[in-house]
């Protein structure tokens, strides 16, 4: 084979809601943040961007998202990146770059004429391919399909599930020493799952059609983001950056609401709050959770929670049933007053600052400190820092976060951060 695949999951984990697009991951900066990202050998961060390939004979790398989307319940979405194939080439250059939703990460990433995506990978592939393995030359041609890999995205070819572009070489090459900016947009249709695909590349656009999804695709329920590329005999270094992924998210009047109640208060509906979150509450579906120290554990039972402690956290999903917005969460805290009482997540022996903070975190504190982990306001990590008592989350953007700090006493304490 001439050409090899190159991977790259895309995601990031920076959370924001809006009333049109909000994005939802990016994987962006100098350096380039790659947090909530698995890197994929070869490919390797350089300064503003992720180098999925050198540009030498029969390599692949990659860069995927390190846990799935839910598309079930987000049924428009936007991908913008810019990518570029250069380098000297052997005899020509090969093979391309493809972003992806597949249903599973790829267990192993393959060379050639299949852009890194191995067979029978099931979902949607959107392919910028360079080499003609028809003819042995250098081409620029978009491929997608949106079913299962037989292989070679090339020369799949399945009514309504499949599309080829002409031959873009002379016109809009995909190859060159300057960053090719794409935007990908994805509509689906929630009565029957057909997919309405816009591809655009420096404000040209290259493909928009509807496509019917063959195979396991059409039952797919969540996949994975991603980018993969590689090289064969043709060579080529092909890299990745300013991905930014936008959803269609469901607009929440405010991400936390905290909901003070009277002393003795034992048994609350979780549901009654609903109006705090939305502006019409009786359009959504609504899913609870609680905060038990680690992580969140769903609540069968909102309408009538037993109040253990003065302090609880809960996690809100709201979900538009239509599908055409994506499913947001909020954070609900219940606060039950005390009798002279002055409760603090915090020990009293140590103190965060500043809060809010435009980036840097400082604790101090008695304890000797073990870990400090960063949370975003849906309870999913996003980085940590061993043995300091401080940690930069200037990166991130401007919302509601937790810091949880492990002692090497083996206690833990967390806290609401406020990023400006």
């Amino acid at each position: 084979m001439k050409k090899i695949i190159l991977q790259t999951c895309v995601a990031i984990s920076l959370l924001l809601h809006s009333k049109s697009f909000g994005q939802a991951y990016q994987l962006s900066g100098n350096p380039i943040n790659t947090t909530g990202w698995d890197i994929v050998p070869s490919a390797v961060p350089n300064n503003d961007f992720i180098q999925l390939t050198t540009d030498q004979k029969f390599v692949v790398g990659g860069v995927k998202l390190n846990s799935p989307i839910n598309l079930n319940y987000c049924k428009t979405w936007k991908v913008e990146f810019d990518f570029r194939i250069d380098g000297n080439g052997t005899y020509a250059h090969g093979d391309g770059i493809a972003f992806w939703y597949l249903a599973n990460p790829p267990a192993n990433y393959v060379s050639g004429q299949g852009l890194g995506i191995p067979d029978n990978a099931q979902g949607l592939m959107v392919a910028f391919d360079c080499y003609n393995n028809t003819n042995d030359t250098e081409m620029s041609k978009l491929h997608i399909l949106y079913g299962m890999n037989s292989g070679n995205i090339e020369f799949s070819n399945i009514a309504g599930s499949t599309f080829h572009s002409p031959d873009l070489y002379s016109t809009h090459s995909f190859i060159g020493s300057t960053y090719k900016h794409v935007e990908i947009t994805g509509n689906t249709n929630p009565l029957n799952q057909n997919l309405t695909l816009q591809v655009i590349m420096d404000g040209n656009v290259i493909c928009n059609q509807t496509f019917v999804p063959s195979g396991a695709a059409a039952s797919m329920t969540q996949g994975y983001f991603g980018f993969s590329a590689s090289t064969g005999g043709a060579t080529a270094r092909q890299s990745i950056k300013n991905v930014k992924v936008f959803m269609n998210r469901v607009n929440l009047l405010q991400q936390y609401v905290n909901v003070p109640v009277a002393a003795g208060t034992t048994n609350i509906d979780l549901t009654s709050y609903k109006n705090l979150l939305v502006s019409n509450p009786s359009n959504y579906i609504y899913n609870y959770s609680v905060y038990n120290g680690l992580t969140f554990t769903p609540i069968s039972n909102p309408n009538n929670y037993l109040l253990t402690n003065n302090v609880a956290l809960f996690a809100v999903d709201v979900i538009d049933p239509t599908g055409n917005m994506c499913s947001n969460t909020g954070q609900l805290q219940i606060t039950r007053a005390t009798l002279g009482t002055n409760e603090s997540n915090l020990a009293p022996s140590a103190s965060i600052f500043p809060n809010p903070t435009k980036g840097i975190i400082n604790i101090k504190t008695n304890k000797k400190i073990k870990l400090l982990n960063i949370y975003d306001a849906s309870g999913r990590f996003l980085t940590k820092t061993f043995n300091s008592d401080k940690i930069d989350i200037s990166s991130y953007d401007k919302g509601l976060y937790y810091l949880q700090v492990d002692f090497t006493d083996g206690s833990s304490t967390r806290e609401k951060i406020i990023k400006e």
